[in-house]
């Protein structure tokens, strides 16, 4: 029985052995079979645009601008697609341009009073400093929860750009200024709130 037992575990090493083999000479076919189909799949998967996307259409970026939501009376964001080349040459004194002009949204309005001009706006180190036309403080409705919903529509608009830490205001060139009732002064730079 010694040796029958022996031949019987020989012969099921034997088709174990034979098996291993077999499936690793024949199993080369399939793995190259199956690369081919990845391969495939990934040329048929890749993504084909309808048109040509243009130059125009190449440079456009998204930038958050901040305005008075009508409704709530909160401050919030508005996404506006424009052309990069835009931030280029001057780009916090355009952001700021933009906020002056009225949103697209009608559900939102603008905070920044008629009337301002945006004079310089320099970066020193992470503070920008922004210098405003009198009329900034000299039109403004007042009210000390309107005057810091118009500086945080400033402030969130500028620090969007990752050099921008804080704001400083100036008014025609001077950083002592304040609103017209008092509340809110330009001493200090404004940080994200």
């Amino acid at each position: 029985m010694n040796k029958k037992l022996k031949i019987t575990i020989l012969a099921i090493l034997g088709i174990f052995l034979l098996y291993v083999l077999a499936s690793l000479f024949f199993g080369n076919d399939n793995i190259e079979e199956e690369s081919a189909i990845i391969e495939k799949n990934e040329v048929i998967n890749e993504y084909t645009p309808l048109e040509e996307i243009t130059e125009e259409q190449n440079r456009q970026t998204l930038v958050e601008l901040f305005y008075k939501d009508k409704n709530t009376g909160d401050v919030k964001s508005e996404t506006r697609r424009i052309d990069s080349k835009n931030l280029l040459k001057e780009p916090y004194k355009f952001l700021v341009e933009l906020l002056i002009d009225a949103p697209e949204n009608a559900e939102l309005e603008n905070l920044i009073p008629e009337g301002t001009r945006v004079i310089s706006a320099k970066m020193k180190g992470n503070i920008l400093e922004l210098n405003l036309s009198k009329e900034f403080i000299d039109n403004h409705k007042g009210t000390k929860e309107e005057e810091e919903k118009t500086i945080k529509s400033i402030v969130n608009t500028l620090t969007e750009l990752n050099e921008v830490g804080s704001v400083k205001i100036l008014i025609d060139g001077k950083t002592d200024k304040e609103f017209k009732d008092g509340e809110v002064n330009f001493k200090e730079a404004f940080k994200r709130k």
